[in-house]
């Protein structure tokens, strides 16, 4: 038997769509700056500031101390004095009356006996 060959459709050229038309979008409104005013506002003190006033007290600071000024936890206090001793600074610390008091700068018993 013979197989009869279908017949298909003639195929349709593509046609090509029209390209859509760019988008004209508003132009961006720039608004100018306000210029630049000077408030006058109270120097920020952060809490390192604060750490380094309460160690430069004649009797220096306790971690307790340092803890409450910062709201660090003693931990965090400790470390800080560890990375100030390693960047130079003289921190020091004493036992006193059974309380670990911290300083910065010269030690008050090595200046009182410089002066003597």
């Amino acid at each position: 038997m013979a197989t009869a060959k279908k017949k298909t459709a003639p195929k349709k050229q593509a046609t090509k769509k029209p390209a859509p038309k760019p988008r004209s979008m508003p132009a961006k409104v720039v608004k100018p700056k306000p210029e630049a005013t000077q408030a006058i506002t109270e120097p920020k003190s952060s809490k390192k500031d604060k750490i380094f006033a309460l160690m430069q007290r004649p009797e220096g600071a306790t971690i307790e101390e340092m803890v409450k000024v910062s709201d660090w936890q003693s931990h965090t206090v400790r470390g800080f004095l560890s990375m100030q001793k390693k960047a130079g600074k003289n921190v020091t610390s004493e036992r006193i009356n059974d309380e670990r008091r911290y300083r910065i700068g010269e030690n008050p018993a090595k200046v009182e006996e410089a002066s003597v």
